[in-house]
């Protein structure tokens, strides 16, 4: 049997991806069903509730599918590792002829990449569906409108529409890493796990740094900082430095610490037992 050449190799990282998906086709179809049928029964009560009124309809959906996109997204990335929650798991994950670095590539394009795909696409179907079923037009058709009610007294302020919308979407992804980080290290019941951890650690950071004092440290000590950015041009010139920084360094970062966790991964076993 020939060894497996550390060389990366995008061939072998697309094996795994197929054979992860037919080995567990079952199960991803079911989580994949139960899902859709989730998020469309709940777009359909909400539409039944507010269908005579369109524009608070696209409101209330809109709010919804941001809620369950920040749910969903920390819920794929803690199932990411799910292949190796246990002993007999995580012997055939590992005699799989692929490297580390390409089992770990194939499990986060099948959770993290293909899994946001499947949820975006969920939210899309959902909306279009039930507002096919109810004669209206669907919530995402509103956004223009949406954006025009809150920015009418200041339309130059429209430019922020796009970096706001990268940082929202930012949140999303960088919860969806620190998870994902979760899975790593407890690939058995990850999610709870980790929700346990964070809660701990804001408890924790609340006692050390109470909230309604942070206001008034970061007054009193970049007073500068606020007294610069004074004009509409520099903030928008530092939310998008900030969306870059976010983008191109802290998210790459958490996947390379989510890297290095897998990497020993296999002889860390007091996280798997």
């Amino acid at each position: 049997m020939n060894a497996i050449s550390d060389k990366f190799s995008l061939k072998r990282m697309w094996t795994v991806v197929g054979h992860y998906c037919v080995a567990n086709a079952r199960d991803l179809l079911i989580r994949a069903a139960v899902m859709f049928g989730l998020i469309f029964l709940i777009t359909l009560l909400l539409t039944k509730v507010v269908n005579e009124d369109p524009v608070a309809r696209a409101s209330m959906i809109g709010l919804f599918f941001v809620m369950a996109a920040g749910l969903l997204f920390t819920v794929i990335g803690s199932m990411t590792f799910s292949s190796y929650s246990s002993k007999p798991k995580r012997i055939a994950a590992m005699m799989l002829p692929a490297t580390k670095l390409e089992k770990f590539l194939a499990m986060s394009l099948i959770y993290v990449v293909f899994g946001n795909i499947f949820v975006l696409l969920t939210l899309f179907l959902s909306d279009t569906l039930t507002a096919s079923l109810f004669g209206l037009r669907s919530a995402v058709s509103y956004l223009p409108e949406i954006f025009d009610n809150i920015f009418y007294k200041d339309p130059e302020s429209k430019r922020f529409i796009l970096p706001v919308s990268l940082g929202i979407a930012w949140f999303f992804f960088m919860s969806q890493a620190i998870y994902l980080i979760g899975s790593a290290m407890w690939p058995k019941l990850s999610f709870l796990k980790t929700f346990i951890v964070i809660n701990v650690f804001q408890t924790v950071l609340s006692i050390f740094i109470p909230f309604y004092h942070f206001g008034d440290w970061l007054g009193k000590h970049f007073e500068f900082f606020f007294e610069y950015f004074d004009n509409i041009d520099k903030i928008y010139a530092l939310v998008w430095s900030s969306i870059a920084v976010s983008y191109l360094i802290i998210l790459p970062g958490l996947y390379a610490l989510a890297w290095l966790r897998f990497r020993n991964l296999a002889v860390a076993k007091r996280f798997l037992s």
